[in-house]
Parts: structure tokens; C-alpha cells; sequence
């Protein structure tokens, strides 16, 4: 299984890598095309519209991955998601002029709607993406993320280039998500066609429970990630909020790697080992020892050199971002593998305990982000990591995977503590403006370590990758 699992995760990680490094060198273009205010603004309305987004699939992806229902079962469900798509369409429009009044800004009313149209061409490819992942065709969804995003950056760079300012980040989303619903249905060989709703309740009947939980987690977590992008927009300001928004993209680009990689190739590996009633543990590990590499290797640079970085990548108009990312380089140390790590809550089927450790997660993490409002727009990034690693972190490595998945407090302190300790290390060393050579130690010995923690699995890739020569 470790072999079969590096065999897909180099074809639909490699796909993804490619991806998000194509993202992240067009950034340095856009950055310079587009304004703060103009991410600012989308980022404005998708506060709101990222919160409809929650109830677009609410676990009915992880149910076809995880169940052995077939065709009927899948379209019932397909049936559902394009009735949530067009619900979720209708209440964007309805909301888009109040959004516009909460930031009294006009041009709010003709954004909101060409995002909420989204949420109908979107749940009409989602169940063909969840089957595509099922069946493990990788190559698939691989290829078309890479020319998709080709076609993304292509389109964002000529409208950014040609005046549309803010149209730029819109009108691709729109187009790609079109392709999206012909590309995948052909390649699942799903079907569209509407069921009637006695097939849809009888699909429902049989996921409602993992629905709700997913639901109940995505209601909190929803907010705990985007409090700040609310208070932000409503105190400091669009051009703030841009500013923000660009530091936090830095934490969520390793985020939606994990998951659109690794999470996408070991979630069905995992269920497939569950099934055949093999030990998943050591396996889990093994990942989880893999994320907390890339977490470091990615961290460490947002902290060490945030200036460079933002100079680099965006130029001068973006150099308030490097006040605050470093404190988003330490949440990517911790919130990486803690992304991973509500895999093997949902495949031990503790979904209630997904949803409580959402509700942890919202409440602390809001708390922090408001705490931090109340002194300065640089001190939200300080609460908010202050605030995850007291709660969320703590719960989900000392409670949840004690009590509810069994492991032991031994497994634990060694998976968890190196992570907390850094991390706390890191903040007090960025708070009190430390030397840089106390950064620079505590970065060479965290990477040597997370190194010398994967040494088996280089091994063990260096021998299939010969075995393929």
C-alpha cells in the first residue's frame, strides 16, 4: 500500500506542485498588475459567499469515497448537490446588496452574483471529482489541475493587463469551473441527469449523519478561518484586508497543497486499508511525518526571510505584508499537519468528534482574532497563532487522538511536542525581535530533525524509483 500510495501521490502531487508553483510565480506578475484594494474588494464579498460555500458539498465527496454504494446511490447524491448549487446561487443574489451596505461599497452588488453562479457550475462537477478520486484516477484529475491553471494564470494576466482590475480573479474562476463540469463528467462517465426525489432521499437517508457532522464542523471552522478577513474589512479597510489576505494566502498555499495532494491520495488509501482490516497507524505516521517536513521546509523562510520574500515576489506596494508573515510562517509549522489529521477522524468514523474539534477550533481561534483587533491590525496574526496553539492543537493531539483513536501519550509527545515547542519559540523570538541568528539555529536544528524523521520513506521511495528504472 505505501508503494501504491508514493505511485499516486507522484502523479496527483506532482500535478499539484506544478500547480501551486504556477500560482506562486504569477503572483509576482499580478501583484504588480493589481492593486491591494483589488484582492481587497473580492476578497470582501467571498467572506460571505465562502461561507454558503460550506453547505456546496458538506461531506457528500468524503461519503462516495468512503461508502460501497454504487451508480444510483452516486447520482441521488449528484441530484442533491446541484439542488444545494442552485439554493446557494439564489441566496448570493439575494445577499449581495446588504453586503454591499455592510462595506458601503456599491460594486459589491455585481460581484456577488457572477461568484454565486459558481456554486451551481461547481455542484455540477462535484460528484464526478469525489468518483474520479475514488477509482484513483489520479492522471485525470492531475492533468487537468495543471492545464487548468495554465489557462487561470493566461486569463487573469491578459484582463489584469488590459484594465478589468478586480473582473481579472473573477471571470477565470467562472470559465474554468464550466470546463470542469465537461471534463470530469466525461472521464467519470457520470451522468447528469436529474433523479427524483424519492432516489435523492434514500441517498440522503444514508449520509445524513456524516452530512451533519461535516456540516456542524464546516459552520465553526468556517469562521475561525475567516473572523479575521471580516474584522479586517470592516476596521481596516479594503487596501488592509489585501494586504492581510496576501500573508494569509502564504499559510493556505501549503494548506491547499496537503490537501489537494496528499490529503486527495491518502484518504481513499487509508479507507482501502481499513477495509481489507489492515493497521493504518504506521501509515498514518508515515504522512504525517511527510507534512511536518513540508510544513518546516516551507515555514522557516516565511520567517526568517519575510522582506526578501515580499520584495521579491510582489515588489514595494506589498511590503506591509512582511510585518505580519512570519506569524502565519509559524501557523504553517502546526495547521498542516493538523489539516491531515482529520483524515483518520472521519475514516475511524468519529464523526461527532470532527464536528466537536471544529467547534473547538472556532471558538478559540475567533476569540484570539478579536482579542488581537482590539490593539492593532499587526497583532491579529500574533492572538490568531497564540490562540491555535493553546487550543485547537492541544485538543486534537492530547484528547481527541488519546481518548477517541486510541493512540498513546507516548505517541503523541513525540509526534506533537517538537511541532509546539518550535513554535512557541519562534513567536517569542518574532514578538521580541530576537537576533536573527536565534531563528536561523532553532530552523537548522527543526529541518535536520524533520529530515532524520522521514529517512525510512526516503529510502523506501529511492527503491521504488529504481524499481521503475
Amino acid at each position: 500500500m505505501k508503494n501504491k500510495f508514493i505511485s499516486n501521490l507522484l502523479i496527483s502531487g506532482g500535478a499539484s506542485y506544478i500547480s501551486r508553483g504556477l500560482l506562486f510565480l504569477s503572483s509576482m506578475i499580478t501583484a504588480r498588475l493589481l492593486t491591494p484594494e483589488d484582492f481587497g474588494i473580492v476578497a470582501l464579498v467571498t467572506v460571505f459567499t465562502g461561507f454558503l460555500n460550506i453547505f456546496s458539498d458538506s461531506g457528500i465527496s468524503i461519503a462516495v469515497i468512503r461508502s460501497e454504494y454504487g451508480n444510483l446511490y452516486h447520482r441521488g447524491l449528484s441530484t442533491l448537490l446541484i439542488y444545494l448549487g442552485l439554493t446557494l446561487m439564489v441566496l448570493t443574489f439575494l445577499i449581495s446588496y446588504p453586503i454591499s451596505i455592510f462595506y458601503n461599497k456599491f460594486e459589491l452588488v455585481f460581484i456577488a452574483p457572477f461568484i454565486g453562479v459558481m456554486f451551481l457550475t461547481n455542484s455540477m462537477s462535484g460528484l464526478a471529482s469525489a468518483v474520479l478520486n475514488k477509482q484513483s484516477k489520479f492522471k485525470v484529475l492531475g492533468l487537468f489541475e495543471v492545464i487548468s491553471t495554465v489557462l487561470s494564470i493566461v486569463l487573469i494576466i491578459l484582463f489584469a493587463w488590459s484594465g478589468f482590475k478586480y473582473w481579472s480573479i473573477i471571470l477565470p474562476q467562472l470559465l474554468i469551473s464550466i470546463i470542469r463540469i465537461i471534463t470530469f463528467n466525461y472521464y467519470a462517465n457520470f451522468n447528469l441527469r436529474l433523479l427524483s426525489w424519492k432516489y435523492v432521499r434514500v441517498s440522503f437517508e444514508k449520509t445524513k449523519n456524516l452530512i451533519g457532522h461535516i456540516s456542524g464542523f464546516n459552520l465553526v471552522n468556517y469562521w475561525s478561518r475567516n473572523f479575521d478577513n471580516l474584522i479586517v474589512g470592516k476596521i481596516y479597510g479594503a487596501d488592509s484586508l489585501g494586504i492581510y489576505g496576501k500573508a494569509y494566502g502564504m499559510l493556505m498555499l501549503p494548506i491547499s497543497i496537503v490537501n489537494g495532494a496528499i490529503n486527495k491520495v491518502a484518504f481513499p488509501t487509508m479507507v482501502t486499508m481499513m477495509r481489507k482490516g489492515d493497521g493504518i497507524n504506521s501509515f498514518y505516521f508515515t504522512i504525517m511525518n511527510v507534512i511536518f517536513l513540508i510544513s518546516t521546509l516551507i515555514g522557516i523562510p516565511l520567517i526568517l526571510f519575510p522582506k526578501s520574500i515580499v520584495i521579491f515576489l510582489w515588489g514595494n506596494q506589498w511590503l506591509r505584508v512582511s510585518d505580519i508573515l512570519p506569524y502565519f510562517g509559524v501557523l504553517v509549522l502546526t495547521q498542516l499537519v493538523i489539516s491531515f489529521s482529520g483524515n483518520i477522524i472521519l475514516i475511524k468514523k468519529k464523526d461527532k468528534q470532527y464536528m466537536y474539534f471544529g467547534w473547538i477550533t472556532g471558538v478559540f481561534i475567533i476569540t484570539g482574532i478579536y482579542v488581537g483587533s482590539l490593539f492593532s491590525f499587526e497583532a491579529i496574526p500574533l492572538t490568531y497563532a497564540i490562540a491555535f496553539l493553546i487550543g485547537p492543537l492541544s485538543y486534537n493531539a492530547f484528547y481527541v487522538h488519546i481518548k477517541h483513536l486510541g493512540f498513546s501519550v507516548k505517541e503523541m509527545i513525540k509526534l506533537w511536542m517538537p511541532m509546539i515547542i518550535v513554535s512557541y519559540l519562534f513567536i517569542t523570538c518574532i514578538y521580541f525581535k530576537y537576533d536573527f541568528f536565534i531563528k536561523l539555529i532553532i530552523s537548522v536544528i527543526l529541518i535536520l530533525y524533520s529530515f532524520f524523521k522521514n529517512r525510512n520513506l526516503f529510502l523506501l521511495t529511492l527503491n521504488y524509483l529504481k524499481s521503475k528504472n
